[in-house]
Formats: C-alpha cells, sequence, structure tokens
C-alpha cells in the first residue's frame, strides 16, 4: 500500500531521499536547483548568504532522512519560518502499542504528553499527541506525532523543534498538511 499526500506544493517542499531522483543526479543538484529558485533573481533576490544558508538546510534535510520516510519541509518562500514533517507508512502491528507511536512516554518529559482525537476526512479519527521533552544539553523539545491505526497500516507523521513557539504557530498548518494524508487506491 501507498499514501497519497495532497499537500499545498505553494507551502510544502518534497525532500526526496534517494537520488537520482527525477531529473536531479545528486542530493547537491537538488539543493542548489532548488535554493536558487527560492532565492529568486534581479532585484527581489535574496542575499546570496540567505540562498546558501537555504543549500545547506536542504542538504541536510535529505542526509538526515532516514530510511522509509517520507519527508517534506514547509517553504513557502525563503524568508518564511521553516520546518521538517516526516510521515511514515508502517505495517499494522497489534503487537505495538499506540503509545510506541505517538511516543507520548518518551522521556525525559518535562510534562505531561497531551493527548487528543485528531479527526482527518481522508483516515478518520486518529491521535494527537504533543510532548515536551529536555534533551541531554538540556535544552526542550516540542515534538507532536499524529497517528491513524487503519486495516492494515500504521501512519505516523512527527514534527519537532526546540523552537517552542515557532512549532506551536506550525500546529495549525501541519494539523492541514496531515489531513491530506489518505491511503492510495
Amino acid at each position: 500500500m501507498a499514501l497519497d499526500i495532497e499537500y499545498d506544493l505553494g507551502r510544502w517542499l518534497y525532500v526526496p531521499a534517494l537520488f537520482p531522483w527525477e531529473s536531479f543526479a545528486d542530493a547537491e543538484s537538488w539543493a542548489d536547483t532548488v535554493s536558487k529558485e527560492y532565492g529568486g533573481t534581479g532585484r527581489h533576490a535574496a542575499p546570496p548568504d540567505l540562498v546558501a544558508w537555504l543549500r545547506d538546510y536542504l542538504l541536510g534535510a535529505v542526509r538526515s532522512n532516514r530510511d522509509g520516510t517520507i519527508r517534506f519541509a514547509h517553504l513557502p518562500n525563503i524568508t518564511a519560518p521553516n520546518a521538517i514533517v516526516d510521515v511514515y507508512d508502517l505495517p499494522h502491528d497489534l503487537a505495538r502499542p499506540l503509545s510506541a507511536l505517538t511516543h507520548e512516554n518518551q522521556g525525559p518529559a518535562i510534562r505531561d504528553a497531551e493527548v487528543t482525537t485528531f479527526p482527518s476526512d481522508r483516515l478518520g479519527d486518529g491521535v494527537k499527541a504533543i510532548r515536551w521533552v529536555r534533551l541531554e544539553d538540556g535544552s526542550i523539545m516540542r515534538a507532536t506525532n499524529w497517528v491513524w491505526r487503519t486495516a492494515g497500516r500504521d501512519i505516523v507523521v512527527i514534527a519537532a523543534s526546540g523552537d517552542l513557539p515557532l512549532s506551536e504557530a506550525l500546529d495549525p498548518l501541519i494539523d492541514e498538511f496531515a489531513r491530506t494524508i489518505s491511503i492510495a487506491h
């Protein structure tokens, strides 16, 4: 089975995991092309250091992408707040508890996770779990998992950030993104 994700092309950028991909031989040529496109041209062009930063960001997004992850970057324009969102399409496993997918018990938590029902017209009711975890360096990470258990599939969407206000501000956009996912037929 595969997923169908009807995401907003003006807001989200698919981050390929394997190359060659479409017309791009490697991650470098993809990141070069995308960053230059976002950077623009002429008198409205972004500063070269911002274009270089975006190239490095995109390369990092590709290189840190794990096998089996469907990755997107929130990138409506070169100066917009950015975020990485990972989607996992897993075989349904009754032996795997829901909490293993929501990570709601993952620690060390600084407070209890917020776990709520998350409705989707395409996948039915799922679960949204927001948690705050203290990292080894003492910083706090806000992580959110959206989870659906369907016939034959466990679908998980994950977004995490150490920028707590940005993470919270992007939640409605990621909610909208998550609701575009369906099982491909």
